[in-house]
């Protein structure tokens, strides 16, 4: 059955370092402040009935309020939490856009706002997250950011751009369900550590990018498990994740760190497969189905063995 109450106002008082309060049957608003005595490591309070709006401000380093009944805008002054460094709020009810001021937390490493009813552009200040592990604003409204250059012929939506340019250390990228529209940036070909690539469910379009192929920890495992076993924040937020595999929703637990998985399916792409993407190992999932793809199946693709 689990705790069915709501949370107590002097529990906010303590000073805690770990509280995991998660799936279990709380109901009520949290407190507009998320402030315990000193920073909080981990708060989870994820998998309850939680609603009112996200508090303005926490004083916690990793945070999951995940899967609750949470509504209204995320505050505007989110980024003064200086603490965060997980921020995993999907599967909620929150609406309007997502705050320019996010970009001012300079530890965040996983933010986590899909399942939501989110909108509009993401702010081009976000360049400044440079230490993101873990991206997922899947299952929005968001759509794609001002053109870098405008006499291109070809553009592609911003946050691809800042996202290939400026995060380097990202391992999970998972922007399905939104409405982006243009050209896949090539500058994603640069994210050596990605092992995540979920743009299902937009509107993209012309061909799938040749350099994808490069994608190192696609082609090497080595560096992913040597960084994953030794990354605890990366992997809290990694414990349990849902991807939709071969058209069924799955529940990854524990084994996330060793899934390989690219899904650009139902969008408008076109052209040839290029050969190069057999490159690609070490993949168990890769899903292009539902594009307007033409040319022959790949002579090599029987070499990739995860698939």
């Amino acid at each position: 059955m689990g705790i069915s109450d709501t949370i107590p106002e002097w529990l906010w008082k303590l000073d805690i370092n770990w509280l995991d309060l998660s799936r279990n049957q709380l109901f009520g608003n949290l407190p507009d402040s998320l402030s315990f005595i000193s920073t909080a490591h981990f708060v989870d309070l994820s998998f309850n009935g939680l609603v009112g709006r996200l508090p303005c401000s926490f004083n916690v380093t990793l945070l999951f309020l995940g899967n609750n009944l949470l509504s209204g805008q995320i505050p505007l002054n989110i980024g003064d939490s200086s603490s965060l460094e997980v921020l995993h709020v999907s599967g909620n009810l929150l609406n309007g856009g997502t705050p320019t001021s996010i970009g001012k937390i300079k530890y965040l490493s996983v933010i986590g706002l899909s399942n939501n009813q989110l909108s509009g552009k993401i702010p081009k200040k976000w360049n400044n997250l440079n230490q993101l592990y873990a991206i997922d604003l899947s299952k929005n409204k968001l759509s794609a950011g001002i053109p870098i250059d405008r006499t291109a012929q070809s553009y592609t939506p911003l946050i691809l751009e800042i996202i290939g340019e400026r995060m380097s250390s990202l391992k999970q990228l998972r922007l399905l369900g939104n409405r982006y529209t243009r050209d896949i940036s090539k500058q994603l070909c640069r994210l050596s550590h990605l092992h995540i690539l979920d743009l299902a469910l937009n509107n993209l379009s012309r061909s799938i990018p040749q350099c994808l192929s490069d994608l190192i920890a696609l082609i090497s495992m080595t560096l992913l498990h040597t960084e994953f076993d030794e990354d605890m924040t990366y992997a809290s937020y990694s414990k349990h994740m849902e991807l939709v595999v071969k058209g069924q929703d799955m529940l990854f637990e524990s084994i996330l760190s060793i899934v390989n998985f690219i899904d650009l399916s139902s969008n408008n792409l076109w052209r040839e497969i290029r050969d190069g993407i057999t490159n690609l190992s070490k993949l168990s999932t890769l899903n292009l189905s539902q594009n307007q793809l033409i040319g022959k199946i790949l002579e090599n693709i029987g070499g990739m063995q995860g698939l």
